[in-house]
């Protein structure tokens, strides 16, 4: 069986691409929206303390925390927009897919990028699949959006079937 897509690199689904990356399984905006009121409410009680006991080491603790915030902020924010200007010309480019038993053949055509490339099942390096895409891995660094609504051959169910040939462990299924 195969089954053939058909994607736009767009901001959306390199958004969609960083965040199933960073959070794996969980889902960034929940995971965002508890981390970022923990942080706040624990950033407001060492306030309190400092404000309480200015000779304590609080301030410090405030620093730490101020810190580990504007990270979170950037991770959160800025970094699927790097992630995207990175891409240069090869962003709002079209990749079509077709997935065989044997493997995967990737054809890119963009206004400056043209290109064909296959792999093995074997070569993956993960896969991770999110309510929207498919992002598989050809290494740590590099990745194919596979749009589910783009699947002009199949199903999501078909292709979630054959990128399983990848193993448990480098198959994750996240709640993005």
């Amino acid at each position: 069986m195969e089954v053939i897509a058909k994607t736009k690199i767009n901001h959306e689904a390199v958004e969609a691409m960083v965040y199933a990356s960073i959070f794996k399984k969980k889902n960034p905006k929940v995971f965002g929206v508890i981390f970022v009121v923990a942080a706040v409410i624990f950033f407001m009680a060492t306030i309190a303390m400092a404000i309480i006991d200015p000779e304590s080491d609080y301030y410090s603790i405030l620093k730490t925390v101020a810190i580990i915030l504007m990270t979170w902020a950037f991770i959160y924010f800025r970094l699927p927009k790097i992630s995207y200007k990175q891409m240069g010309k090869v962003a709002e480019s079209e990749n079509y897919y077709v997935f065989s038993d044997v493997g995967i053949s990737v054809t890119n055509e963009g206004d400056c990028s043209h290109g064909e490339s296959e792999y093995t099942y074997e070569a993956i390096e993960r896969v991770i699949e999110t309510k929207k895409y498919f992002f598989i891995f050809i290494n740590k660094a590099q990745a194919y959006i596979v749009a589910k609504d783009g699947i002009t051959n199949g199903s999501a169910e078909d292709l979630r079937s054959i990128l399983s040939k990848v193993g448990d462990k480098r198959y994750i299924l996240s709640k993005y």
